[in-house]
């Protein structure tokens, strides 16, 4: 089994969001060789990596995956939001922290970051672009609104 970082997945799962779409797969019901071809040739994506990710996003038997696209939309989400820094809310001494060159200084406003996601994860799957999923997250958006 390989390990693979919160942006390594998310990129993963955005290139099998594409490839679903390019190749005119059925989305409730995936032929795995199909897929599995399909990322090999298009991404260098081996199948055995293919085989582990699926499995943990919906149920994937032999032949077949039925994807939960809200969660893959909640790792992608999730690492668009890793992107930002934290919105505190008590006094920091900014010394405290070291922000990494690829963190955003800034939290980032809640409408720009659900175009972005929205941008990301495709037309195809855009309903299931969700704040909810993003619970977790709350405290890196710029915005009073409560969660609906």
């Amino acid at each position: 089994m390989q390990t693979l970082t919160l942006q390594q997945l998310s990129d993963f799962l955005q290139r099998a969001l594409t490839t679903l779409v390019s190749e005119g797969l059925s989305l409730n019901r995936v032929h795995l060789r199909t897929l599995r071809s399909a990322l090999l040739l298009e991404h260098n994506i081996p199948e055995e990596l293919t085989d582990q990710v699926i499995r943990w996003f919906g149920s994937a038997g032999d032949e077949h995956w039925e994807p939960d696209f809200d969660d893959i939309s909640k790792i992608i989400g999730l690492a668009l939001l890793s992107q930002h820094k934290v919105r505190s809310t008590y006094p920091l001494d900014p010394t405290d922290i070291l922000i990494p060159e690829n963190k955003k200084t800034e939290p980032v406003e809640e409408t720009d970051f659900m175009d972005n996601w929205r941008n990301i994860i495709g037309d195809s799957f855009e309903d299931h672009v969700k704040l909810r999923l993003l619970t977790v997250g709350v405290d890196f958006l710029s915005s009073h609104n409560t969660l609906t």
